[in-house]
């Protein structure tokens, strides 16, 4: 272990380190908390996505949705590109509201989109990262 930028002789790499012209640096591991259900009732009698906040957030932001019956929840983050930062939430919840912390501790400034897929429900917001 040592420190971002620290010289490397010879070829150095595995999967969490990468040799970059004679300078190493750790791989960016985005750290996602559990999915937390906040309450049973009342029971939502909608889907709904809020707005996350703190927003503009650094490192940390909460995304809070609910679900009104049973369903297969899928909450993921994305780059304006388009491209998948990776998916907070991928399984089978309960009635109810839950909220979501997503630490980007890791990754550059900018703005983010996440997007929930319930059921029929879509729908997708825009996050910013700010460092």
């Amino acid at each position: 272990m040592g420190t971002v930028g620290q010289p490397a002789i010879g070829k150095t790499s595995n999967s969490n380190n990468y040799n970059y012209i004679g300078f190493w640096y750790q791989a960016g591991i985005l750290n996602i908390t559990d999915v937390e259900q906040l309450s049973h009732n009342p029971l939502p009698k909608e889907y709904m996505l809020k707005q996350n906040y703190p927003n503009p957030f650094n490192p940390t932001t909460t995304i809070l949705f609910s679900i009104p019956k049973q369903s297969m929840v899928t909450l993921r983050i994305c780059d304006v590109l388009g491209k998948e930062i990776t998916v907070l939430l991928d399984e089978e919840l309960q009635p109810g509201e839950y909220k979501a912390v997503f630490d980007a501790g890791q990754l550059p400034s900018g703005i983010y989109f996440y997007h929930i897929k319930a059921e029929e429900f879509r729908q997708l917001k825009k996050l910013m990262l700010l460092k």
